[in-house]
């Protein structure tokens, strides 16, 4: 473990940690070190799969780019999905900021689609923020398509929580399949299904987006919650 600790103080950056410290100002400075994430990749690949398993044991971790660090060992010692997902489960309990949970993914999500489906439905029932948050953004990222888009679609307007980074999730989401699945989509704005900050923040973020015409913009306006 002091190795692992020694090579990330080693690419130690503090203008980087200021940058940090700044978007996620949820989390003590001093549980940041100031790496890039591309230098932690590439600190990833130094260690041994034994040196990578007997780390993801060690929960929790004092520094935001150990959890970083955690997810991408899960991601190479994993055998199957199902390995990984208990590993991310005991992961996610320690997760407190959003730009961890939003970066991470695997590629052993791509080809198991049901499974990883059905774990979401039960990531967005947790009582904890950042583990909500994750189930979302992964399904935005994977379950925005003709197969899944109305189920999703649904499931996710009746997610009422109060939580910030939860609430600017849904948003994200319903913006995302907004620009992939407007037809599909458009009635959640339409019939306010939505809370009144989720409702309006998603219009946000649609009419400051490139992905939408004039028309569209000048139309989702319209239907903002004054």
């Amino acid at each position: 473990m002091n190795k692992i600790l020694e090579k990330l103080f080693e690419k130690r950056n503090e203008s980087y940690k200021q940058f940090i410290s700044a978007i996620i100002p949820n989390i003590l400075s001093d549980t940041i070190i100031g790496v890039k994430i591309p230098e932690i990749r590439k600190i990833s690949k130094e260690f041994t799969f034994e040196e990578k398993k007997e780390f993801i044991k060690t929960l929790p971790h004092k520094f935001y780019e150990e959890y970083f660090l955690h997810y991408l060992f899960i991601d190479s010692v994993s055998q199957n999905v199902d390995e990984l997902l208990l590993h991310l489960d005991k992961l996610l309990l320690y997760i407190d900021n959003w730009c961890i949970c939003d970066t991470i993914d695997f590629k052993l999500f791509r080809n198991n689609k049901n499974i990883l489906f059905d774990k979401c439905l039960e990531w967005i029932q947790s009582d904890k923020e950042y583990i909500v948050r994750f189930g979302i953004v992964i399904l935005k990222k994977y379950f925005i398509n003709r197969d899944y888009i109305e189920r999703v679609n649904s499931i996710i307007s009746k997610i009422k929580r109060e939580e910030y980074y939860i609430n600017m999730a849904i948003a994200w989401y319903f913006c995302s399949a907004l620009t992939k699945e407007y037809n599909k989509t458009i009635k959640y704005i339409e019939n306010k299904k939505l809370s009144t900050f989720v409702h309006n923040k998603t219009i946000s973020k649609c009419t400051d987006s490139k992905c939408f015409s004039l028309e569209i913009k000048t139309y989702l306006r319209s239907l903002r919650i004054k």
